[in-house]
């Protein structure tokens, strides 16, 4: 689930990048190996950083690896989109990601969560 940035956000300037923070959870005891999230509506899809406490880790187990991950990535703005917002034309982004376990499945097909409509 995507947290930051939130729904209906709008921001100013002209960043380099978007940062995405999230929470995802290792549904069905076999961990969470990647997050991907995508500021196009899932059309291209980017692996996140995952987050989780190093004492944790060590104590996990195969089977029994429930449990939440903080996530995030930086998503770089192509010089396309860049141009566009230099010459003062709004963009709107569709953030979502997605997230697969430790059996490498795909969780939620194409979309676990929609922050739709973000403006830069």
């Amino acid at each position: 689930m995507i947290c930051t940035p939130t729904q209906q956000s709008v921001v100013g300037g002209i960043p380099d990048e978007i940062e995405i923070k999230g929470v995802a959870h290792s549904w069905g005891g076999s961990g969470l190996n990647r997050v991907d999230v995508s500021i196009d509506g899932g059309a291209t899809w980017t692996a996140a950083d995952l987050h989780k406490p190093d004492d944790l880790l060590r104590k996990e187990r195969f089977g029994k690896m429930f449990g939440w991950y903080l996530f995030s990535k930086k998503v770089k703005l192509t010089a396309e989109q860049k141009k566009m917002l230099k010459t003062g034309q709004q963009l709107k982004f569709e953030l979502v990601c997605r997230n697969g376990n430790g059996e490498v499945k795909i969780r939620g097909g194409r979309v676990v969560f929609t922050n739709d409509q973000f403006t830069l």
